[in-house]
């Protein structure tokens, strides 16, 4: 990328460049005495043929000019005409005049300098003889064109590295005939401006050679010489601190020209550190590697004529050799302002203009703006049409710098020095133009890496990083007439962008719709926010949806809306979130709000509730499969809640009633039993004591006395323990005991009332020892009426 600093004339020093000519014949007194009257017609004429040989040894370009003068006058019987002289302009360095007659002349040629201002100096060449009329003569001027250094923009400059000078015919005006070459040593590259000039040709020790042709109007005939060695150079380190941090350059000058690189370098030294403060972002050239940026002395070649040129590819710039203090501080801009931080010609060119104007005055630099004259705004084009190299058009380019540096200057008028700092330092970091609105880490950058901003990003990052508007500038300066319906749909979009971050509140829009914007693919934007609209208007229901039944959902959501993938995966997370919320929602729907008795019996041992607070504890830490299946655990319970319940009753009632068949059967058998023992125990009492006579034999128990064992007779034998329960408030009440009465016949007195039988032997009856009951009779036996006890153990 050419980036051209102050522009230069095509052709340096052209207003020293005083075209041979001659000036006047001087009238001399003929043989008859009669002076040479002046006339119209030309009455001498000169034709040349000039050589220039460039000498860097002597820092000079010898001139070689080979003249011949013809009077074209007529003599009358009267009058005769000769000159003696003629007088030539040169430039005001030509120095070293000499002449001499050609080899085998007579003649003794004179030359002097007889007048020498600032703009040109004027020679007398003598022919040493008079030029009669219709005779021509010839002689040889010798001159040098010297280097004596001094001014940078001097318009002769001959050494080892460069070799620049004029050329020019020597002739009269309008005279043909004329011709001029120009001889340069082995080594130089060479581009010959203006002539034309024919070559090179190579000659002796491979010098190279230009020659024009025969010249019809020698007066019309300009060139200028632009020759240098390749590196003959000597370096001057420069390191500055700029925002803090180091920065190098190196002033590369021609070992010859020891002056550029102490000026320049002098230059560079104040102006980079007072345009970085100004920018409020470090440098972004550097050489090769992370080498130093190369400033280098040159003979600056461009259609254009610029005094410097920047190359980015070698992040080098070249900068003319008489280029002034102005281009300097320009070209110093341009460590900025490049095809590393702006693509376009114009944002660089633009605003390296302008950094170098602020700065200018703080260095006491004296530097002009082009202004946009009539002559400049006839040839007026969109800035994006401005052709990165330049064009053939001088006067489009002169347009070009002109309006880039005004409208850099609308801008930073518009959105401050601020507003540009944060721009410049947002491309040098290589964000991209939008930021997720509620981002509080680091700034997103463009996943396609980071490249130089052109007329459309550059709009975007002055749009997002400034707040401020200036898209009517880019209409007015910059757009192409087909570019201009981009800026209506950008609007249109952007609008919508704004409003879709309205509605995210603290969601972050997906980043693919920034990378679209970024892009400047409105189409595939607009898609994008529309379907991110639709995911959100689903969020608000599925917040509602959700809260209604008590679920806090996971943020997944949120997430995949956030995400790199884009509103796509947003939509897919949403249904699926739906579908579970819904799913959930009726498993709640099914449990019962008054369980009957029977959904008691049948939830019993279950936990529903806890399932679905399960359910929603899944929900919220994103396992929704986990929750749908919980949750219908759930509803599966409560749904069977009946039929088990109906099912445990009936379980329940046929145990019952096994279990009550069961105790009746237990029952029925312990009061037979009981019934037996107690039907058997009465019995024996009764029989034993009751009256009437009992058939067979009878089985009694005869108590002896309180010391003896009982003894039985024949019948059942009754447990002492048996007759130990017999209450003595029971005993019947006996007939008074009548000593030795003890016939079987006893008769049944009126006082007795059961005992019709009594013992033969009461008082010989004895109670084991031990087995006596507290409180009543050792003797007394049962009676009706009482309780029989359970039987002891081992009883029979």
């Amino acid at each position: 990328m050419s980036a051209p600093g102050a522009r230069r004339a095509a052709l340096p020093g052209i207003g020293l460049w005083l075209l041979a000519a001659v000036l006047g014949p001087v009238a001399m007194s003929s043989l008859a005495g009669s002076a040479a009257a002046a006339s119209p017609a030309p009455e001498l004429t000169v034709v040349s043929t000039a050589r220039y040989d460039v000498q860097p040894s002597h820092r000079r370009v010898r001139v070689t000019v080979d003249l011949r003068a013809t009077n074209h006058h007529s003599d009358t019987v009267i009058r005769s005409y000769f000159f003696s002289d003629v007088v030539l302009g040169f430039l005001p360095n030509a120095s070293g005049f000499t002449v001499a007659a050609p080899a085998g002349s007579k003649v003794h040629p004179t030359v002097r300098v007889t007048s020498r201002t600032s703009d040109r100096v004027l020679v007398s060449v003598g022919f040493g003889t008079k030029l009669r009329s219709g005779k021509t003569v010839g002689v040889r001027l010798t001159f040098d064109l010297v280097d004596h250094g001094r001014a940078p923009d001097r318009a002769v400059r001959v050494g080892s590295a460069v070799a620049t000078f004029p050329v020019w015919a020597v002739g009269t005006t309008g005279t043909p005939g004329s011709r001029v070459s120009v001889t340069v040593p082995a080594g130089y590259r060479i581009e010959v401006l203006g002539g034309p000039l024919a070559g090179p040709s190579t000659g002796p020790g491979g010098t190279k050679a230009y020659v024009s042709a025969s010249l019809s109007a020698p007066g019309a005939f300009a060139a200028y010489i632009l020759a240098d060695r390749p590196g003959a150079y000597r370096g001057t380190p420069v390191n500055v601190t700029v925002g803090g941090a180091p920065y190098s350059v190196v002033v590369r000058s021609w070992q010859d020209d020891k002056t550029f690189g102490t000026r320049v370098a002098g230059i560079l030294r104040k102006a980079l550190p007072a345009i970085g403060t100004l920018v409020g972002a470090p440098p972004v050239a550097h050489g090769p590697g992370g080498t130093p940026l190369a400033v280098e002395e040159a003979v600056t070649r461009s259609a254009g004529g610029y005094a410097a040129l920047f190359d980015g590819g070698t992040a080098r710039i070249s900068v003319a050799y008489d280029a002034g203090p102005a281009v300097v501080l320009h070209e110093a801009a341009h460590a900025w302002f490049n095809g590393s931080l702006v693509a376009d010609r114009w944002a660089a060119e633009g605003f390296a203009s302008y950094y170098a104007r602020r700065v200018a005055g703080t260095l006491k630099i004296a530097i002009g703006t082009l202004p946009l004259t009539k002559a400049l705004l006839a040839k007026r084009i969109p800035l994006n049409a401005w052709a990165s190299d330049g064009t053939p058009d001088p006067v489009v380019d002169g347009y070009g710098i002109a309006a880039s540096s005004a409208l850099a200057k609308l801008i930073a008028d518009r959105v401050g020095q601020a507003g540009l700092g944060a721009v410049w330092r947002a491309i040098e970091a290589g964000e991209m133009a939008d930021q997720p609105a509620n981002g509080g880490g680091a700034a997103e950058v463009d996943p396609a890496g980071a490249s130089a901003p052109d007329w459309r990003a550059l709009l975007d990052l002055i749009d997002t990083r400034t707040g401020k508007d200036v898209t009517d500038l880019w209409r007015t300066w910059v757009v192409r007439p087909d570019e201009a319906a981009l800026l209506d749909r950008r609007a249109t979009v952007r609008a919508d962008y704004r409003s879709l971050v309205t509605e995210a509140g603290a969601w972050a829009v997906p980043a693919a719709i920034r990378v679209a914007l970024d892009r400047w693919r409105f189409d595939e934007a607009a898609d994008l926010i529309a379907k991110s609209r639709a995911v959100l208007a689903g969020r608000s229901a599925l917040d509602a949806a959700a809260a209604a039944i008590g679920v806090r959902l996971p943020p997944k959501l949120r997430t995949a809306f956030e995400g790199d993938v884009g509103p796509a995966a947003a939509a897919t997370e949403l249904a699926t979130e739906e579908a579970a919320v819904d799913r959930l929602a009726a498993d709640i729907a099914i449990r019962p709000a008054e369980p009957g008795l029977v959904e008691r019996i049948g939830l019993m041992g279950e936990d529903p509730d806890g399932e679905i607070a399960a359910a929603r504890a899944a929900f919220a830490s994103g396992d929704l499969t986990g929750g749908v299946r919980l949750a219908d655990g759930a509803a599966t319970t409560w749904v069977g809640a009946l039929d088990v319940g109906r099912g445990r009753l009936a379980g329940a009632a046929g145990i019952l009633t096994l279990f009550a068949a069961l105790v009746l059967l237990v029952t029925a058998s312990r009061d037979r039993r009981s019934r037996a023992r107690w039907s058997y125990r009465a019995g024996q009492v009764i029989r034993s004591m009751g009256p009437g006579p009992r058939p067979g034999p009878r089985p009694v128990r005869e108590v002896g006395p309180r010391s003896g064992a009982a003894a039985v007779t024949t019948g059942v034998q009754v447990t002492t323990r048996n007759v130990s329960h017999v209450s003595a408030a029971q005993t019947p009440m006996a007939h008074p005991y009548v000593p030795g009465a003890r016939s079987v016949d006893w008769p049944r007195g009126g006082y007795g009332t059961l005992a019709a039988d009594p013992p033969a032997d009461r008082s010989s009856a004895t109670t084991p020892p031990g087995h006596e009951a507290p409180g009543r009779r050792p003797d007394a036996d049962p009676r009706p009426g009482d309780v029989p006890p359970d039987p002891a153990p081992g009883d029979q």
